[in-house]
């Protein structure tokens, strides 16, 4: 097993798109692998290819889900991410809200930091960024759309928290800090 910490979002043909919280080219306290064999062929090098989510899919209501697909844009540090079905995103954007997917979380190699959220408008294929949450320490969110399509994002913001030199996940952090995305002044041309 090399996931964990899930998110689940139903699209409007009745696929589930389960994200995940990935190990892959790391061991569980944060060391990267050596050079060698991977599932991105032989000769992969852990050492400057860090964990991408992994994405899996169900069309039978979650019985079953899909052979795990990482997406080469959510590239990231093993964190929790949280995504959700835009049903509510606004007309004007030109985006089918049905199957657009919205996601946050570090967009740093290694580090919880630089919270991002990016978006799918292909039910979990291809990744746009559409806005970076919060630069520096971030982790841990939680998003929630509001009837208007605005985008509200809660997560540790680390302020105030010094981590030793080299830590490998990063700090915690109980400092909750939440920010609304207007969607239609932060979405991708």
């Amino acid at each position: 097993m090399t996931d964990n910490e899930a998110a689940i979002s139903e699209l409007a043909d009745g696929t589930l798109v389960l994200n995940s919280r990935n190990y892959l080219g790391t061991s569980h306290y944060g060391t990267i692998r050596p050079y060698g064999q991977s599932d991105y062929g032989e000769g992969y090098n852990y050492s400057t290819h860090p964990p991408h989510r992994g994405l899996s899919f169900s069309t039978d209501s979650g019985a079953t889900f899909s052979d795990t697909y990482h997406p080469p844009a959510l590239e990231g540090p093993t964190c929790e991410g949280a995504q959700l079905t835009g049903w509510d995103t606004p007309t004007e954007l030109g985006i089918a809200g049905n199957q657009t997917l919205f996601f946050t979380n570090p967009a740093a190699t290694f580090e919880r930091a630089n919270l991002t959220m990016k978006m799918s408008v292909d039910g979990g294929c291809e990744w746009s960024e559409v806005v970076r949450v919060n630069t520096g320490t971030s982790m841990y969110s939680s998003i929630v759309q509001f009837a208007d399509g605005d985008i509200g994002v809660a997560f540790d913001d680390g302020s105030d928290i010094h981590c030793p030199p080299k830590s490998a996940y990063g700090c915690g952090s109980n400092n909750e800090t939440f920010k609304l995305i207007e969607l239609s002044k932060a979405a991708p041309e």
